[in-house]
């Protein structure tokens, strides 16, 4: 969807990277283990962000490149028929009006 791909390139290893970071929890030698967690959680989050975004993205090609995204959902029923409108609305010919 983008015009340029290296978005999609940077967005690969940068996946496989943000993946692994929560390996830097198994060593205990920072002095601010709560803080560290803090920015690998903001990491995971944006990780996440991402790959929901090109998930987003990829169902919406291919809804639109298959036809299946359609803006009229056809009846079961035919609307001119007046059997199915109450009788007040009969009168007043409604469906004409709109």
């Amino acid at each position: 969807m983008y015009p340029s791909k290296w978005f999609y390139y940077v967005a690969i290893p940068l996946n496989i990277i943000l993946r692994s970071a929560w390996v830097i929890t198994i060593s205990e030698n920072t002095q601010q283990p709560v803080l560290r967690d803090f920015f690998l959680a903001l990491l995971e989050v944006y990780r996440r962000f991402q790959w929901t975004f090109f998930r987003l993205e990829n169902e919406h090609l291919n809804n639109t490149d298959r036809f299946r995204a359609v803006k009229n959902v056809p009846l079961p029923f035919n609307l001119d028929d007046a059997h199915y409108l109450p009788e007040e609305k009969k009168k007043k010919k409604f469906w004409k009006d709109c």
